[in-house]
């Protein structure tokens, strides 16, 4: 009787132990909002319920930021995660800086187009304040930054949370509510950047993220 006892508890943890490290999708709705009928939409989410979103979910653990961006949009309709996903497109293209792109090169140690583009994911996530200042001004990283061995400063998993808990929610893929044409209409596209320093001249560099290029030289 003993053992069968002590196999039973020995069961029951096992289980704890297996729901303990298996939630990024358990407290998640299942297939509950029909669509049938909505047209494709082009408007971005409002900009300042956005940024609660990121400040509310936000966190030192970029998997724990995930799962909390996962369960927060899990409480919005189908159509408020298209404006996610619209306002978070938008905030990625009007950062697309070249003294960003230095600060991105001289963080990561060089800094690929996809690369730039995952280091404004990953700037996105650390919140409003964070994003905007260093847009304005990409040395104000300097002090957010640690050791490139430490920490990754790219975060791409961030870009496909949407279209996961559209699908979750709706069962179908949210590329296929986007009017794209409408929503390019209205973007500001910075696509024809002129770089103001070069990967092959520190000094230049230097003179974009002076706080930046002696931390990391």
């Amino acid at each position: 009787m003993k053992t069968i006892l002590i196999a039973i508890i020995t069961i029951l943890v096992a289980i704890l132990i297996f729901k303990k490290t298996n939630t990024n999708n358990h407290d998640l709705a299942p297939i509950i909002e029909n669509i049938e009928g909505l047209q494709k939409q082009s408007m971005p989410m409002d900009e300042n319920v956005f940024w609660q979103i990121i400040e509310s979910c936000k966190s030192d653990s970029e998997e724990e930021t995930l799962n909390n961006i996962r369960r927060s949009l899990n409480h919005y309709s189908a159509v408020d995660i298209i404006g996610f996903q619209l306002r978070f497109r938008t905030l990625i293209a009007e950062s697309y800086h070249s003294d960003l792109w230095c600060a991105c090169y001289i963080i990561n140690g060089g800094c690929s187009d996809d690369g730039f583009e995952y280091f404004r994911y990953w700037l996105l996530s650390q919140g409003q304040t964070v994003f905007e200042n260093a847009i304005e001004n990409p040395d104000y990283l300097a002090p957010i930054v640690k050791n490139r061995l430490i920490n990754s400063y790219e975060l791409e998993p961030i870009a496909y949370l949407p279209n996961e808990i559209f699908e979750l929610k709706t069962g179908k893929a949210i590329y296929d509510y986007i009017d794209e044409d409408a929503f390019y209409d209205q973007l500001k596209l910075n696509s024809n950047i002129v770089f103001s320093w070069k990967e092959d001249d520190p000094e230049s560099m230097k003179a974009i993220c002076p706080k930046l290029y002696n931390k990391f030289n």
